[in-house]
């Protein structure tokens, strides 16, 4: 596990037998998912559920290890872009991803958010995004 994951605070987890999805706090303001092999929409429902809290507080930025994501359900991707529309304005999120098919649905929901997705292609960058966040004194864009 990564992103904190020793510091969770809150963890939800939900599996299937094509894959599982953890999700946590890791500090104000901020959450971590990590998703192995195939992102189905009651998991997609469970990230939503599990962040949706945070926003009553203020900005909420979302740090995603997803490089071990394999597939996702399209209704998965429609529902957590939707989710994200809403909140654009008090969100950011970063994401790690290494599966073409995962980057290319990553790409199309980027294009509906206006640019709002960070991609990164190694733990180490996604890892170094979180520090860079949790080391601001206020939350601040990325």
């Amino acid at each position: 596990m990564s992103l904190r994951f020793k510091q969770a605070q809150h963890v939800r987890t939900l599996s299937s037998e094509r894959g599982r999805v953890w999700c946590w706090r890791v500090d104000h303001g901020v959450y971590a998912t990590e998703v192995e092999g195939h992102l189905d929409a009651e998991m997609a429902r469970l990230l939503r559920d599990a962040a949706e809290p945070m926003y009553a507080l203020g900005t909420v930025d979302g740090f995603h290890n997803w490089l071990d994501m394999t597939s996702y359900a399209t209704q998965a991707r429609v529902e957590l872009t939707e989710w994200a529309l809403e909140y654009r304005a008090k969100t950011q999120m970063v994401i790690g991803v290494r599966s073409k098919l995962v980057a290319m649905g990553i790409s199309v929901a980027n294009l509906a958010l206006g640019n709002l997705i960070r991609v990164h292609t190694s733990a180490e960058a996604l890892e170094a995004d979180l520090d860079r966040r949790l080391r601001e004194p206020t939350p601040k864009r990325l």
